[in-house]
């Protein structure tokens, strides 16, 4: 049946604490509805947070309660969940110059010194690939300025982690990292994220647009 002023907690507890509500107004049988939760505090502490999600209990109350662990670190940013398998086939566009780029903010100027990317298996593919950042100044946010380009590198047929030195290369607020494929698909490994999330993940093709993943088929 549907359901009206649906209760949604977000708590945070571990090396940080912190809690916040929203209401989900109407929601449809079968319907699905996405909550924006207040920002965390510009400052944490270092160490590891437990993130429970819950809602009321209903009929079914075998599924109330989502359990997430996140790492505050000072020196590194992923998205990768340690606890969670990369899929066995890897990503990419498939052709000269595609590219794709995943977006991070920092509350503070930070300096980049490294990119790890990693690479499923994929027998006798080495193709290149380089590392680039930009801003988000693009249209509604997307990459925009381009800050920096590394050398090229080609990566193993083997599954593994490429690690791709940086010069410290000055970055604040909202940026992205992209990396660029120079011949052909570089099966970058990658996680299930169901639904996938907003404004965060995006791809653009040969001579193409950026596009939002989260968007795309």
């Amino acid at each position: 049946a549907a359901l009206a002023n649906v209760p949604v907690t977000l708590t945070v507890s571990g090396a940080n604490t912190f809690t916040s509500t929203k209401t989900i107004a109407a929601l449809a049988a079968g319907a699905t509805a996405a909550v924006a939760f207040d920002a965390y505090p510009t400052t944490l502490a270092e160490g590891t947070n437990q993130l429970t999600v819950s809602l009321p209990a209903d009929g079914d109350n075998t599924n109330n309660v989502l359990l997430y662990t996140q790492q505050v670190s000072s020196t590194g940013l992923a998205y990768v969940d340690d606890k969670q398998a990369f899929n066995a086939t890897g990503i990419g566009i498939g052709a000269a110059d595609g590219m794709l780029a995943v977006r991070y903010t920092v509350s503070q100027v930070s300096y980049l010194n490294e990119v790890k990317a990693t690479f499923a298996a994929s027998a006798d593919n080495t193709n290149g690939f380089q590392i680039l950042i930009y801003d988000a100044a693009g249209a509604n946010g997307t990459p925009g300025n381009l800050l920096f380009t590394s050398a090229l590198r080609n990566r193993t047929a083997a599954a593994g982690t490429v690690t791709v030195p940086l010069p410290g290369v000055p970055v604040s607020g909202s940026f992205y990292l992209a990396i660029r494929e120079a011949t052909g698909n570089v099966a970058l490994a990658y996680q299930i994220e169901n639904p996938l999330r907003a404004g965060t993940f995006f791809f653009r093709a040969p001579g193409g647009a950026w596009t939002a993943l989260n968007a795309s088929t």
